[in-house]
């Protein structure tokens, strides 16, 4: 069962993969795709959250004399492809039962960005590889440095990766086999105090609006993009409480037991 289960995975991720690179390139050159215009977010107006990947995208750009959308479908796809070999290797790894199977292909999990183009490789997905990469290490040094310097630069790409830090947490608990709180479990704490202050650094200094409209030049000028969808938002909502205060309106009981009924029925073979 666990060769069968392998092959048909490496096929099922194969055949997402050509679907999902097929999509990409097909919208990549649309004017109101978020997930492209969140890979447009730079530096060019001063340090501000989410601006890594974008800036790199422009660099990357320049370097080759590409159009920047060129630039972002190439990191996209490349981006796509370390996630479905990173997911391959760990579900590889897993003991199969009608469970996990259930888990892997409910519509919900994989499938989801291919099924709903709209969040096909959005900045998370960097994310995902970063705590799949972690996951693989088994020395405590290892995880250490990699907490040192890969953290940092997912926080750089996508700042809430801060409410995910307890899944990294429980790595370093189930591997280190850490059953007290002692010496050792307030080291593993400690690695997570240097990251941490670079995400409060990020939340109390905004981008400002005379900032935000340098970097919308800057793309219009160098690269006739518009600074639109989540790019845009940087300059309206670029705080938490913004985040909030934007859609208060929305919020009711209908829709809190609506999304409680999606994430039960659609995460229930992981629960």
């Amino acid at each position: 069962m666990k060769k069968n289960f392998n092959i048909y995975l490496k096929y099922y991720l194969i055949t997402l993969l050509f679907f999902g690179i097929f999509y990409l390139n097909l919208k990549h050159d649309v004017g109101n795709d978020s997930t492209i215009s969140e890979w447009l977010i730079n530096y060019a107006g001063g340090f501000t959250k989410r601006g890594l990947i974008g800036q790199f995208s422009i660099n990357f750009a320049n370097y080759l004399n590409l159009n920047l959308r060129d630039s972002i479908l190439i990191l996209q796809i490349f981006t796509l492809i370390v996630y479905f070999i990173a997911l391959y290797i760990f579900m590889c790894d897993l003991k199969v039962n009608k469970i996990i199977v259930l888990a892997i292909f409910t519509p919900i999990f994989i499938l989801y960005p291919v099924a709903e183009i709209e969040v096909l490789v959005r900045k998370e997905t960097l994310v995902f590889c970063i705590y799949l990469f972690y996951f693989f290490l088994n020395s405590s040094s290892h995880r250490f440095y990699h907490k040192l310097f890969f953290l940092p630069l997912a926080v750089l790409i996508w700042e809430p990766v801060f409410f995910f830090f307890p899944f990294f947490l429980a790595i370093d608990i189930i591997k280190e086999k850490q059953t007290k709180i002692n010496i050792n479990f307030a080291k593993i704490i400690a690695s997570y105090v240097p990251v941490t202050f670079l995400v409060f650094y990020i939340a109390f200094n905004p981008l400002s609006i005379s900032d935000h409209n340098i970097m919308s030049d800057y793309l219009m000028k160098n690269f006739n993009e518009t600074c639109y969808m989540s790019c845009a938002f940087l300059g309206s909502k670029s705080t938490i409480y913004d985040q909030f205060k934007g859609n208060y309106n929305s919020y009711s009981l209908v829709v809190f037991f609506r999304y409680f009924l999606i994430i039960l029925i659609g995460f229930q073979f992981f629960f």
